[in-house]
């Protein structure tokens, strides 16, 4: 039952980061001065308090196959929903992943605050 739950939560968590990496490719490219395309840089900033152990090897193969950077912010659920709750007026992270009901409903009421 254990590896069945890790299993679903490495499958969910690999579907949003692929839905968040999908762009289109006219907005991939930056005309400069010069007339030059040049591609800009994305990142994706997911905040989660599960163990580094299983978010990395999931997080550098979403790294390799889109090409989008991952800033991974590690700590417990209470301080990054408190970090959420302060960041509201200017949020800085894009990704929750992690945390139970509660966790979310709380995240949810904060968005609706916002």
């Amino acid at each position: 039952m254990k590896k069945a739950g890790q299993f679903f939560m490495i499958a969910s968590f690999s579907a949003i980061l692929v839905a968040c990496g999908g762009e289109d490719s006219s907005d991939s490219e930056e005309s400069n001065s010069d007339g030059d395309a040049q591609e800009e840089t994305s990142s994706l900033t997911v905040y989660s308090p599960h163990q580094t152990e299983i978010i990395n090897p999931i997080v550098n193969e979403f790294q390799d196959q889109t090409g989008i950077s991952v800033d991974l912010i590690t700590a417990g659920t209470g301080e990054l929903l408190n970090r959420v709750e302060a960041e509201s007026g200017n949020p800085l992270g894009d990704v929750f992943w992690g945390g139970g009901a509660e966790s979310l409903e709380r995240i949810v009421n904060t968005l609706r605050r916002m």
